[in-house]
């Protein structure tokens, strides 16, 4: 496994956007599956990403997002845009006014690269684009590490509605 830091000072000052980062990796040839957990969503990430999910998808590559309900900090529009344009759509919601669902995780993958984004940057401008935000990117050789990648493989699944009743399709 190969990791990099995503800086908080890289975003503000314009150095590396994970914007970038996603929308980069939506072009490379070697992925079939994109997946996000994101607490909080806005229209306007997922209109710069369009044109590049819409592409990625007519190239047979599957889009699923989990989307985060608490704190209204997800937009009505936001589960809108994505409803049109992904390949599955989920919103996740505890009613419990002691626990927030806050997870921003990114995943690519295909037959033989794995690609994770775990950090602070949810699915907004400023999440993706202009906050001091810091993360991790890990990528993975899925031949040689798969037991690596199952781990993060499974935090995926365990948010699924087969898996937890707070998460329902849009």
């Amino acid at each position: 496994m190969r990791f990099s830091i995503l800086n908080p000072l890289d975003q503000p000052s314009g150095k590396k956007r994970l914007l970038q980062l996603l929308d980069d990796s939506l072009l490379e040839p070697w992925f079939n599956n994109f997946r996000f957990i994101t607490a909080f969503a806005k229209a306007g990430p997922l209109q710069k990403l369009r044109p590049n999910l819409e592409a990625f998808r007519r190239g047979g590559g599957k889009v699923s997002g989990i989307f985060g309900l608490d704190h209204q900090g997800t937009s009505k529009e936001a589960l809108e845009i994505a409803s049109e344009i992904l390949d599955e759509a989920y919103v996740f919601h505890n009613r419990s006014p002691f626990c927030t669902f806050h997870p921003k995780i990114y995943l690519f993958d295909g037959p033989n690269i794995g690609k994770a984004f775990y950090g602070s940057n949810n699915l907004t401008t400023g999440g993706l684009e202009t906050n001091f935000e810091a993360g991790i990117l890990m990528e993975f050789d899925l031949l040689g590490e798969h037991d690596q990648w199952q781990t993060i493989e499974d935090t995926w699944v365990r948010m699924l509605p087969s898996a937890t009743n707070f998460c329902k399709p849009i």
